[in-house]
């Protein structure tokens, strides 16, 4: 390797040493080349996150990434807090102050000088995150032995294990701790390190290690380093910023203020401004500079993005490769697939041809192993009842993908090709994306980890980023800025923490935003200058780890030989780098994603008594199905039509529900249109308007590109909607389904001139492909890359409508269970189970809803034709234990007998508390019980379980005067009040009338606030508002026309409001319509009419409507409610 000639930087801080190194990698790598440094190394804080990034951007500008960690070292990795022993005898807060001493961690850094050390590195950083995590990552130096080859180790910062000891006054320690570093690295593998800070600490700390080390072992030498926290000197104050932070703000600055990434001369003039020059003879500065050229020149560790992961399949007993195992397996599967009538005999040499071309690619190209471990896993999903999606992404594509059981569609069926998933012009690896019932997932992922071993499988991990937002509130809060002025500022400025490493910068923000801009300048100008820096330099950066939806690597060795991971608080063995940079590693990803429709569709299966292969086997076709079945078909695509879409997966939203009423879909392909058409930038083109006029009549179905594109866009009527229909109509004009696919993904950008380009090389150039005439096929090329910004993948929207299918036939053939599953899933989401609600209105025979009552309540939802219970836990406030105590102290089979007997248990035993208990008796769960031998209402019996209640917290001294009192009597206990003998005076004495109750807003009011949705409804009284509405000669909303040049008042009744905010924060309602059909009350109107919106109650609106969706038109009178309806009733 090349000799290094220029001071190296070897201790060094990114982002990833989270809230206190300030620098990225890209900003770091620029300055390096700035500096002509020739080498860097990276050093985060007990992780190796930032390496990939590192060692990346340091290789695009030609600067020699060297790769470390600067890790937690400890006595004892496995000790934690203090022990019974440990704590006997001391004080709780000797105990506190001694186990937040085991959670100090001091650092050691270490170096990879080659592949071994890499390796090594990766495997210390494994075993500080799982068996010696506590607080930090923490390694010692019995591990550090086992795995210490091929790397270089300093003596650290004023933070190591010899500068405390060293603080301590325990140079015994202290010499101790090196002879061990000296005997597990050798002389040549362990360095001096000198820093030039101007702290009283680090200057002793230097002095020590000269004069108790460097003179005593002539070959241990000493290396300059600068604890790199920042990119430049000003970003001092940045630094200080995040510490604050990373403190709460315990601390007003870090200590240093020179942690920058500084030149050999910058690292020079520290030295000697900062005293070193009067302290330590100038030799060892000049070897300690001349060592960081020989350590970057010896480390030469490289991260290998040319060999592919991919994890072996065993082949099986009987076959003698994985091809032939392959082989096997995919005629199984034809042959399943013949059995079942999926595919017909005549049509067995078109889908043998697709799938020998499928093969020999896959095979080609060496991932084999790959499918087969992924129908592995996914057969123990079919054999063991865990539901999967029909497929998801661009591998519905692949005939070989449905034959193995990985999707459950089949391509050719829908015109899906292969080419889109894997394009043999631009190869990628391949990526399947497996979604799974979500209550199931993990049993899924258990099984491969136990097939695999636990350490050879690891969730991908992404990381939230620091965005201007959030960096302008807490400046703001930093600086101490009136919170009134910054938040109404910060909610001008979109976006929170995100996992985008690439974002707006504020400087932008501020020339896009007057009021952001006009802020910064009312500031003092250095503050308003130090302001923006601030977030500018700290946008983007690493804020917190989590992990990646659904994402895992397999590997058939252990992955910590390969990449940093570190385990969760749930023992998740977790990856520390992200998708993309695991993806260029050439790891092979599996996405293992949960979606809970799939477990909503799995308990109904459950109920109705349905298997997993009825369901994947069902004819998608009416014509294939039985006569029964066609009318469940029907009901299930009327359901849609008419707007019924809640609980129909990707298809609840308000808007895109509008859209499947005006498109009338009759087929998964009708479905899946709306699903890939209904994008914003499609709607902005006005490409969905244009389909809905098309799908019912009202234009004709054109085709503007081509008559030979006919078939091709005759499913979505005229329109390109799919990237795969860009695909093939680009092979017709002459190009190969893969180069169609590389120009699809560059058209994606919107760059004319790229595509052009490639068109030159790859179409134009030979006149040979050419299909029409040149300056023809320019003209309609050009037309397809115009409108091919905003193309939806073909594969993933016909997975996700044949799911959407499945839920809506459930909602079809069995309701009840449908609404009932629903529910129990929404439990915690009254919104939800408003809508759940209303649905089985809709849908059922007109059911009695009731919570039941004390002595027969369920905890879960109960729904059938009839009777619509609702289950406790879906009460707010009341939790499963209460419940269950309730249940647990039932006196008999028959429960209690009247209310009496319960309040007394409840003294007793503690049940339920007062605030609970007068919420059940608000909600009627007592309605059919006396008290005292009366029968009370629900408003006299919730004062008077509050007087019993103030009675039972009464001292004696006090509860005594009371009986004295009302009954003449000292002697009585508490217990004997709840009695029909004293309850007269009770009633007297406290003004209890037992004929109170609560009006009926009162009731809808308690229904709305405890449960969030109406129980009881006064059907006579909305018969009655609805013929008054119909009289004034109203429409009602279900015959409102988007499409109308002007829109008159129309009457509806509330099914749910659903209470929302803006961006900004702003609040506002979404209401849905009996018609299924819902609008917007926006801030403005909201202000005026919020208790107009109330369930269930009639309604008189005024709409307007754009591409968007249905909102409260401005006119004043444009929401009516029913007070306001009878006053217009008198008027006139």
């Amino acid at each position: 390797m090349s000799k290094v000639e220029t001071y190296t930087q070897l201790h060094l801080h990114t982002t990833y040493s989270m809230l206190d190194g300030v620098g990225k990698a890209k900003d770091y790598a620029q300055r390096c080349a700035e500096l002509g440094m020739q080498a860097c190394a990276i050093t985060d804080h007990g992780t190796m996150a930032g390496l990939f990034e590192f060692y990346t951007e340091m290789t695009k500008v030609g600067v020699k990434p060297i790769l470390g960690n600067e890790m937690y070292c400890v006595e004892d990795m496995h000790r934690r807090g203090l022990t019974d022993a440990e704590k006997d005898g001391l004080t709780p807060t000797e105990i506190r102050e001694k186990n937040k001493m085991r959670l100090r961690s001091p650092h050691l850094l270490l170096l990879a000088e080659n592949d071994i050390g890499l390796r090594n590195l990766f495997r210390l950083n494994y075993y500080a995150n799982t068996e010696g995590y506590y607080g930090k990552p923490r390694i010692d130096l019995d591990l550090l032995e086992k795995y210490s080859e091929g790397i270089i180790a300093t003596t650290t910062c004023v933070i190591s294990n010899m500068a405390r000891y060293l603080q301590a006054k325990q140079t015994d320690k202290m010499t101790s701790f090196f002879d061990r570093l000296l005997g597990i690295f050798g002389e040549d593998n362990l360095f001096i390190e000198l820093h030039p800070h101007d702290l009283d600490i680090q200057k002793d700390y230097n002095v020590a290690l000269i004069e108790l080390f460097r003179k005593k072992y002539e070959n241990v030498k000493c290396v300059l380093a600068n604890d790199v926290h920042v990119v430049l000197k000003q970003h001092d104050k940045v630094h200080d910023f995040l510490w604050r932070m990373n403190t709460d703000g315990k601390f007003d600055e870090a200590g240093v203020h020179t942690l920058y990434l500084a030149s050999e001369d910058e690292m020079r003039a520290l030295w000697y401004d900062n005293g070193y020059g009067d302290l330590i003879a100038d030799e060892y500065l000049e070897e300690a500079i001349e060592s960081t050229k020989q350590i970057a020149t010896r480390c030469n560790a490289k991260l290998d993005m040319e060999t592919l992961k991919e994890p072996k399949f065993e082949t099986p007993d009987g076959f003698d490769n994985n091809r032939d195992y392959i082989v096997h397996q995919l005629k199984k599967g034809m042959q399943t697939k013949l059995d079942a009538g999926q595919i017909k005999e005549e049509d067995i040499p078109e889908y043998t041809t697709a799938l020998k071309k499928e093969l020999d690619l896959v095979d080609d190209k060496g991932y084999v192993d790959y499918f087969l471990i992924t129908q592995d896993f996914c057969k123990f999903a079919y054999d063991n009842e865990i539901l999967m999606s029909p497929g998801r992404g661009s591998a519905s594509g692949a005939l070989l993908c449905w034959l193995l059981g990985i999707t459950h569609l089949n391509p050719i069926k829908y015109n899906l090709f292969f080419e889109r998933f894997m394009n043999p012009t631009r190869i990628k690896e391949p990526d399947i994306d497996n979604d799974f019932a979500d209550k199931d997932r993990e049993k899924v992922k258990e099984y491969v980890a136990s097939k695999w071993g636990d350490a050879n499988i690891a969730s991908v991990c992404a990381y939230a980023r620091y965005s201007a937002n959030t960096l302008f509130r807490d400046l703001a809060k930093d600086k101490d800025l009136p919170f009134q002025e910054t938040n109404k500022i910060a909610k001008t400025i979109s976006g929170h923490i995100s996992l985008n490493k690439d974002m707006t910068s504020f400087s932008e923000i501020m020339n896009d935003k007057p009021e952001v801009r006009k802020f910064v300048q009312d500031m003092d100008a250095d503050e308003a200058a130090s302001f923006v820096e601030t977030i500018d330099v700290l946008n983007g950066n690493a804020r917190n780890q989590t992990i990646a939806a659904g994402g895992v690597i397999i590997s058939s060795s252990p992955l910590y030989d390969m990449m940093p991971l570190r385990k969760t608080k749930d023992d998740v063995l977790v990856t520390e780098w992200q998708i993309d940079e695991l993806a260029k590693m050439k790891f092979l990803k599996i996405d293992m994603l949960g979606i809970s429709t799939l477990s909503v569709i799995k308990d109904v299966m459950d109920k109705v008594g349905m298997k997993i292969p009825d369901l994947y086997n069902m004819p998608l076709d009416r014509e294939d199905l039985s006569e029964d079945e066609q009318v469940h078909y029907d009901k299930a695509f009327q359901l849609l039509c008419e707007g019924q879409t809640f609980g129909v997966f990707q298809f609840a939203g308000s808007n895109i529900t509008r859209v499947l009423q005006q498109a009338k879909p009759k087929t998964i392909e009708d479905i899946a249109a709306v699903n890939a058409i209904y994008r914003p930038g499609v709607i902005k083109m006005g490409a969905l308007d244009a389909f809905t006029r098309r799908k019912n009549g009202q234009e004709d179905p054109t085709n503007d590109h081509h008559p030979m594109f006919e078939e091709i866009l005759e499913p979505t009527q005229g329109i390109m909607i799919y990237q795969e229909q860009f695909i093939q109509m680009f092979s017709m004009l002459g190009l190969s389904f893969g180069e169609g696919d590389i120009l699809r993904k560059t058209a994606e950008s919107l760059d004319q001139k790229k595509c052009n380009d490639y068109l030159e090389e790859h179409l134009y150039s030979d006149p040979n492909k050419l299909i029409l005439s040149m300056k023809e096929t320019k003209k309609v090329a050009d037309k397809l890359i115009e409108n091919a910004g905003y193309l939806f993948n073909k594969s993933h929207a016909i997975s996700y409508s044949i799911l959407a299918y499945w839920t809506s036939y459930f909602k079809a053939k069995h309701p009840a269970e449908f609404i009932e599953v629903l529910c129990n899933h929404s439990a915690d989401d009254h919104d939800e189970i408003a809508l759940c609600l209303s649905m089985a209105r809709d849908l059922l025979n007109n059911p009695t809803v009731s919570l039941g009552n004390i002595n027969n309540f369920s905890l879960d939802f109960k729904v059938t034709q009839e009777e619509f219970m609702v289950g406790l836990l879906g009460v707010k406030g009341l939790g499963k234990s209460v419940l269950n105590k309730i249940k647990k102290h039932y006196p008999s089979d028959s429960g209690w007998l009247d209310y009496t007997e319960f309040m007394r248990d409840n003294f007793e035993f503690k049940m339920v508390s007062e605030n609970d208990l007068k919420m059940l008796v608000s909600l009627g769960m007592f309605d059919e019980l006396q008290f005292c031998g009366k029968q009370f209402n629900r408003k006299a019996l919730v004062a008077l379980t509050e007087v019993y209640y103030a009675l039972s917290r009464m001292p004696k001294r006090d509860l005594k005067k009371v009986c004295i009192k009302l009954w003449d009597n000292e002697e009585l206990k508490f217990f004997e009040l709840i009695s029909g003998r004293y309850i007269d005076k009770v009633l007297e004495a406290f003004d209890i009338n037992i004929e109170d109750d609560y009006t009926e807003s009162e009731v809808i009011n308690k229904e709305l606030d405890h449960l969030g949705f109406r129980v009881t409804e006064n059907i006579a009284k909305w018969e009655e508002m609805c013929g008054i509405v119909k009289d004034m000669g109203l429409t009602h909303i279900s015959d409102y026309d988007d499409e109308a040049e002007s829109h008159e008042h129309v009457w509806l009744t509330i099914r749910t409001v659903e209470m929302l905010k803006t961006k900004k924060g702003k609040p506002y309602a979404n209401v849905r319509a009996d018609d299924g059909s819902s609008f917007r009350v926006w801030h403005n109107k909201l202000q005026y009419c919020k208790n107009d919106l109330i369930p269930g109650q009639v309604l008189i609106v005024k709409l307007n409507a754009d591409t968007f969706g249905r909102s409260i038109s401005w006119d004043r009178g444009a929401l009516v409610g029913e007070e306001k309806i009878l006053e217009l009733r008198q008027q006139l």
